[in-house]
């Protein structure tokens, strides 16, 4: 009796290779893929609105882009929206850091508000125009859309 008929006769013994199951690397969840794209697309529509109409004045109605070619230095305060905005924006894409840059370029448009707010006195409301406006309802979208976020769990 050879070996090759033992195998032939007896189907149990012939065992097919099967493959080893590799472990699935850990899946974003759903809703954090979500807040990352809530992220981004306010990220990006806050360094948008550093081109809309950010006050009224008797000469017109400059964006903070205008504003910040003013000679003055306290007006190139105003780029650190925009430059928050993107940092929050490089962030959600690469998904990392993204708590602490999202909740930073949220709060951006506010310190920027009390900075003036503080320098203007009240006359500074009444002279917000659109891009003010939107800033601030992004900031405040940004500041708390990353606290939902779940932890993800690393081995």
């Amino acid at each position: 009796m050879s070996l090759e008929t033992d195998v032939e006769n007896n189907p149990q013994t012939q065992t097919t290779p099967t493959p080893s199951p590799r472990p699935l690397a850990p899946k974003e969840s759903e809703r954090n893929r979500n807040i990352h794209s809530i992220i981004l697309v306010c990220s990006l529509a806050l360094a948008g609105c550093f081109f809309l109409p950010w006050i009224k004045f008797l000469f017109g109605t400059p964006s903070g882009y205008d504003l910040q070619q003013l000679p003055s230095d306290e007006a190139k305060l105003v780029w650190l929206i925009p430059a928050t905005a993107l940092v929050a924006l490089v962030a959600a894409i690469a998904k990392q850091g993204v708590l602490v840059t999202a909740q930073i370029a949220g709060a951006m448009p506010f310190v920027a508000l009390i900075y003036y707010r503080v320098k203007l006195g009240e006359e500074l409301f009444q002279i917000l125009q659109i891009g003010a406006y939107l800033s601030l309802a992004l900031g405040v979208i940004l500041f708390i859309t990353p606290r939902f976020l779940e932890k993800t769990k690393s081995s």
